[in-house]
This record gives structure tokens, C-alpha cells and sequence, in this order.
């Protein structure tokens, strides 16, 4: 289903195989909708409110589920799923935001949060079961998290400008929080193993 309301807006839905499910709705001016599912019984939905907004969503396999909103001008969201029941979140709220979730495997969880400017945040998983949250406010911060494994929990919370946070994970069960409050603030955590536990909470 796709409802447009506004100027120059472009949506394109692709479906093959079985009771995959595509939900466009922009409101605005020159936003921009690609959707690819191949498989059986995908969902994506993709909500745009402002000027010049982008997403695209592309799955491949079985029950993955996508969810876009962004309201403001200039944003750009992309999702990749391939695999099975994959899930990933994206909400995003001002100009010049930025996010990119990748899952390859079963299970995976990703939530994007962004608000502010020229904000950045990109989720790579592959494996089972792992989850990813990226929460930013303010402008100019960056969250990479890269998970290859099963059950990893990456949580990356920012709230000011100019911070930077990066979290790889590579096993079994490990766990990172990083938060940081303030302005140029830098965070890297790497974990390879199981049960690893990493705590990192920076201000200014």
C-alpha cells in the first residue's frame, strides 16, 4: 500500500514470493521510497514526513520486519535483512540524519533512534539472536556497532555533539553499554569471546 500526499514523492515497491507486506506513506515534498522483498511473509513499513527524506529496505527470506520513520528534511534510511525473523527500527527526527542496519542470520534485533543534525549510526549483524540499540541526540555523534555471533547486546546511548562510539563484538553472550554526555567524547570497545561485560559512561 502506498499513500502519498505533497510534490514530487517517489515510492517503488518489489515483491516476490509469498504474503510479503510493503506500507508507504511520505507527506511532503521530493521524499523517496525503495522496497525489495523476496521470500515469504516479509514486512516493511516506511513513514516519511518533511522534504527530501530516503529509505530503502531491502529483505530477503522468511518473517524479517522493517520499520522506518522520518520526519525533517535530508534524512536517509537503509535496512538489509537476510535471513529469518530479523527485525530493525528506525525513527528519526531533524536534518541530515544518517541510518544503516545490516543483519544477516535469524533473531536479530536493531533499534536506530536518532534526533538533532548530521547525525550517524550504523548496525552490522550477523549470527543469531544478538541486539543492537543506538540512541543519539544532538548533532554531529556517530554509533557503529558490529556483531558476529550469538546473543550479543550492544547499547551505545549519546546525547550532545561531536561523540563518537564504536562497539565489536565477536562471540557469545557479551554485553557493552556505552554512554556518553557532552561534546567530543570518543568510545571504543572491542570483545571477542563469551560472556564479556563492558561498561562505559562519559560527561562533560
Amino acid at each position: 500500500e502506498i499513500d502519498q500526499l505533497g510534490r514530487r514523492n517517489d515510492a517503488k515497491v518489489d515483491q516476490l514470493g509469498i504474503g510479503n507486506y510493503s506500507n508507504v506513506n511520505q507527506d511532503g515534498r521530493r521524499n523517496e521510497a525503495d522496497v525489495n522483498q523476496f521470500g515469504v511473509g516479509n514486512d516493511s513499513d516506511i513513514d516519511q514526513y518533511g522534504r527530501r527524506n530516503s529509505s530503502t529496505v531491502n529483505q530477503l527470506g522468511f518473517t524479517n520486519e522493517a520499520n522506518v520513520l522520518q520526519v525533517g528534511f535530508d534524512n536517509t534510511a537503509s535496512i538489509l535483512q537476510v535471513g529469518i525473523d530479523n527485525r530493525a527500527d528506525q525513527v528519526q527526527f531533524g536534518i541530515d540524519n544518517n541510518a544503516t542496519a545490516i543483519q544477516f542470520g535469524e533473531d536479530n534485533y536493531s533499534l536506530q533512534s536518532q534526533a538533532g543534525e548530521n547525525n550517524t549510526a550504523l548496525a552490522v549483524q550477523l549470527g543469531e539472536g544478538n541486539q543492537s540499540y543506538q540512541l543519539q541526540l544532538g548533532e554531529d555523534n556517530s554509533a557503529v556497532h558490529l556483531q558476529d555471533g550469538q546473543s550479543n547486546l550492544a547499547i551505545t546511548s549519546q546525547n550532545g555533539e561531536q561523540n563518537f562510539s564504536l562497539i565489536v563484538q565477536d562471540g557469545a553472550l557479551n554485553g557493552a553499554l556505552t554512554t556518553q554526555t557532552g561534546q567530543l567524547h570518543m568510545s571504543f570497545v572491542n570483545q571477542t569471546g563469551i560472556g564479556n561485560i563492558s561498561l562505559v559512561n562519559q560527561s562533560n
